[in-house]
């Protein structure tokens, strides 16, 4: 039996899963797309509801103002209270604590901005103080923001459409090789079960590796159709075959098989055919003429 096409059968599998996977089951294409249609009108919404007409924020020197009276918080979030905190009479210590509990009855700050400091809540719900660089100048507004929005979050989405459809192929190669590489892992385990179970007469190595390698892309395509499309796509469930070594055991198991039924145990290849030995070939003939010769030569009695 020949596995010469086991390569192909596992390049198959790369490109038919990574882009039903990415396409169909994990990102539709047709949620993309709304998403990237809806998102200008979500930003743009969003700030209207968050910044009045009038508000300007703006670093200059490296201290962060609004045009407000102190101390002054811009809610950024209605159902958390979360909003950003500027106050100029605030010092370095304050700012530290993010108001240490002063300003909770205006928001609940994950920025402060202080006279020369500014605070902001780091992953772990502590606040972390950073002091701007005199570098730093900008101005923020409503106007301003909305005009940003208009001129770069076109470019943004038509990047991110760019990035949705390219990404699979990008990821086929290393996936590819990912897996390639994996079969070496198998082979190193199949081995080791061989000489454990004493298969007799050896194996052929040469056609071990091809062998595996049709074994670990036929179980693939088999627990990609049935578990991640029919069961949980379609079936709607959440079936994890993640666990450790189930894959390999599986290979392993099917390996063996393949090496007690195909003859892989005798030392043979799975291609090659046995060798004929033709009796009319010269050297036999040579042998057989010689034979005769010693048979005459004996005295009858």
């Amino acid at each position: 039996m020949a596995f010469k096409n086991a390569f192909l059968l596992l390049l198959g599998f790369v490109l038919v899963s990574v882009t039903i996977d990415w396409y169909v089951i994990n990102f539709p294409i047709n949620k993309v797309n709304k998403f990237f249609t809806d998102i200008p009108g979500l930003v743009g919404e969003g700030f209207a509801e968050t910044i009045s007409a009038d508000l300007v924020v703006e670093m200059k020197d490296g201290k962060l103002r609004v045009n407000r009276e102190n101390p002054y918080c811009l809610v950024i979030n209605d159902k958390t209270g979360d909003g950003i905190l500027f106050d100029s009479e605030a010092l370095k210590d304050v700012i530290a604590s993010g108001g240490g509990g002063k300003y909770d009855e205006m928001c609940h700050p994950v920025v402060v901005a202080g006279k020369n400091y500014i605070s902001y809540l780091n992953q772990e719900g502590e606040y972390v103080l950073e002091e701007p660089s005199s570098l730093l100048n900008f101005t923020l507004s409503k106007e301003n923001i909305e005009k940003a929005i208009m001129t770069y979050l076109p470019q943004i989405t038509s990047g991110g459409k760019t990035v949705y459809f390219v990404m699979p192929w990008i990821l086929m190669p290393g996936y590819l090789i990912f897996l390639v590489l994996k079969v070496y892992w198998y082979v190193f385990v199949v081995k080791i079960a061989l000489k454990v179970i004493k298969v007799r007469g050896g194996f052929n190595s040469k056609e071990l590796y091809p062998m595996v390698m049709f074994v670990a892309a036929v179980w693939l395509w088999v627990k990609w159709i049935i578990i991640q499309v029919v069961m949980n796509y379609l079936g709607g469930q959440r079936i994890n075959t993640n666990v450790m070594f189930f894959n390999t055991v599986l290979v392993t198991i099917g390996s063996i098989f393949f090496v007690q039924n195909f003859n892989l145990g005798k030392g043979e290849t799975m291609t090659s055919k046995p060798e004929k030995h033709d009796a009319e070939s010269p050297v036999n003939l040579k042998a057989e003429r010689k034979l005769r010769q010693v048979v005459k030569e004996i005295p009858l009695e």
